[in-house]
């Protein structure tokens, strides 16, 4: 038989008969931790992007922090649907493959905008964002097409979408690389740890996906440790220089407050004057010595 995935690590390792509710069953046991894990980014990825409209942070650092939410819950309904993790049964066959497909392909998109985001200082790294973001939406529209007309195979797609989601993943660890070395910059070591992290573990899940059975998880083990791994990192690095922010514009806030006093003070100043010399100069027909007093004391 012809078949794109006789070069797969497929084997049929366990085969499960009975009633739909105990085949269910077994599933929920046997990947209940991948679907827990799954539920758990998504839920993170829907709380970054909630969580922007009460941050007190700047317009940037909301928008990236928006888009990656966005990575985050794609490409968990990845995995969420594409893995061996039980099927969403409120939703509709076409409707679970529209998600999954979309997600899929389109991923790499918001991924690509947090990373333009980041690296909005240099016009060279913003130009080349911007040339994987039309590359990724020309190639992305294309592969979708040609799946829903049944003119290309996940198998074939589903690879030309993670080597975009790749591509852009070594964008980032590059870019962090180049911040973190070059300017010192103290967030990028985290995105370069986390881009690592995602590319080992892409690679990791290629070599356990077409080669033999190295490693003994099943596949989408690394993808869900790798997540989990930067969404930590990721989280960490956000709360550290929220914190940074919200302290510097604490000190902002003091200053200014310390000089509208100033700015009061040098209003009022002028009036105190012109009030003490007029008393003065009444008192001086009035009562002399207590006028020299006044002006000694003043």
């Amino acid at each position: 038989m012809h078949t794109p995935y006789k070069s797969v690590n497929f084997k049929l390792t366990e085969v499960v008969c009975g009633k739909s509710a105990e085949v269910t069953e077994w599933i929920t046991r046997s990947f209940n931790y991948l679907r827990l894990m799954e539920l758990t980014f998504i839920g993170i990825g829907i709380l970054m992007c909630l969580i922007v409209v009460f941050q007190k942070i700047g317009k940037r650092e909301k928008t990236y922090q928006f888009y990656s939410g966005l990575f985050f819950i794609a490409f968990s309904l990845y995995l969420r649907i594409g893995t061996k993790g039980l099927p969403i049964y409120w939703l509709s066959y076409y409707a679970r493959e529209f998600i999954f497909y979309f997600c899929l392909v389109f991923m790499a998109v918001p991924f690509t905008l947090y990373l333009k985001e980041r690296v909005y200082e240099n016009k060279r790294m913003q130009l080349w964002c911007d040339i994987l973001l039309l590359t990724q939406s020309i190639c992305g529209t294309v592969i979708f097409v040609l799946h829903a007309l049944g003119a290309a195979d996940i198998f074939h797609t589903m690879q030309v979408s993670l080597a975009i989601l790749l591509t852009a993943i070594a964008t980032s660890i590059v870019f962090s690389g180049y911040f973190a070395v070059k300017l010192k910059h103290k967030a990028a070591i985290g995105s370069f740890v986390s881009g690592v992290i995602i590319l080992l573990c892409f690679i990791t899940e290629y070599i356990q996906f077409f080669g033999t059975d190295i490693f003994p998880f099943e596949t989408g083990f690394f993808c869900h440790l790798g997540l989990a791994a930067v969404i930590i990192i990721e989280t960490s690095v956000q709360f550290f220089f929220i914190t940074k922010e919200i302290k510097q514009r604490n000190v902002v806030e003091e200053e200014n407050h310390s000089l509208q006093l100033q700015l009061l003070t040098d209003q009022i100043r002028p009036h105190f004057l012109l009030n003490t010399v007029g008393a003065i100069r009444t008192l001086i027909h009035e009562d002399p010595d207590r006028a020299s007093d006044l002006l000694y004391e003043f």
